[in-house]
């Protein structure tokens, strides 16, 4: 894979079937990064996507944005981040407890199902969802 592979990082709420449904609304280019976003009406949950390349590896880059069982040295207010199945590698779901130092929004429980793919231009993805009624 080249240094300059395109990084495709996609942040979702919503189920893959829904989402794949709902178009993507231009949010235009900032700093190199191209960004677009779809509402969920019924998660009343908007879902970002942000595309741009990047001078490193791609697999390097999933590796971390990818890996929820690093985010409490990475996010601020994750208080414990716990792989419960799979393999940070690959697709896997984490328990994750957010407490933000600064109260916006409340201390809260959540199990991620992440899933991580590659695209035929060799760029790297990763898709998230909350697992509805599934707290560890």
């Amino acid at each position: 894979m080249s240094l300059n592979a395109a990084v495709a990082i996609l942040l979702s709420l919503a189920a893959a079937q829904a989402a794949a449904e709902r178009p993507w609304t231009d949010a235009g280019v900032k700093d190199g990064v191209m960004l677009a976003y779809r509402d969920d009406a019924e998660l009343q949950a908007r879902e970002v996507r942000a595309i741009t390349e990047l001078p490193f590896a791609a697999d390097a880059l999933a590796a971390v944005a990818c890996d929820f069982t690093q985010y409490g040295s990475l996010v601020p207010g994750v208080q414990e981040a716990r792989l419960i199945a799979g393999q940070p590698t690959g697709d896997h779901e984490v328990y994750l407890h957010y407490a933000p130092r600064y109260v916006v929004v409340a201390a809260r429980d959540v199990v991620i199902r992440l899933e991580r793919s590659g695209t035929p231009e060799g760029a790297s993805q990763c898709r998230w969802s909350e697992v509805v009624g599934r707290v560890s």
